[in-house]
């Protein structure tokens, strides 16, 4: 029998896909936007979430000590079991790394984080043009190997079901039941 994955962590799954895909909707107009208001309005809301992800993988993490992840489906080839076991470490690394380059960035550029609007967070770094660049292409270069890294896992789910005719998939679905 195939176990589904706990409900609060297909919840959280589905929470964080939906906030990053929402981050690089977000990020994208930013570099769109050319009224400052709007801009610093976006900008706020980019930050907030992407300080959301990192707490939701923290979250996810400990849900996942404490509830533990079923096992992987029969028949699983090694390879594919390890590559998997590696894409989802690569995954918490860079929903962390993403935003504490955002949260570098913005400091190296003399701003300040704000946290919804509730919460001002400390600088990361001093003010420099410098270390602002490369934070921001820190920030540029991780969030595409994170969109690269989503593109391959929507894609290998969609193999196992379609393909392998496995049940991956079906148990990560927000309402999974039981599996047979």
């Amino acid at each position: 029998m195939t176990v589904p994955y706990a409900a609060p962590l297909r919840a959280l799954h589905w929470t964080t896909a939906g906030l990053v895909l929402a981050l690089f909707a977000i990020g994208w107009a930013i570099d769109f936007t050319s009224a400052a208001a709007t801009r610093k309005l976006l900008l706020t809301v980019h930050q907030s979430i992407g300080l959301l992800v990192v707490l939701l993988a923290v979250s996810r993490l400990f849900l996942r000590s404490r509830l533990g992840v079923p096992r992987p489906v029969q028949g699983l080839p090694r390879w594919m079991d390890l590559l998997s076991r590696a894409t989802h470490a690569a995954f918490y690394l860079l929903m962390v790394a993403l935003p504490l380059s955002g949260w570098f960035y913005t400091g190296a550029k003399g701003g300040t984080v704000r946290f919804f609007w509730l919460v001002r967070l400390p600088r990361l770094s001093p003010a420099d043009d410098g270390w602002a660049d490369f934070a921001f292409e820190v920030h540029e270069l991780v969030g595409f190997a994170l969109l690269f890294l989503i593109g391959a896992h929507v894609a290998a789910a969609l193999y196992h079901h379609f393909v392998r005719g496995d049940e991956t998939l079906r148990r990560m679905m927000p309402l999974s039941p039981r599996l047979s």
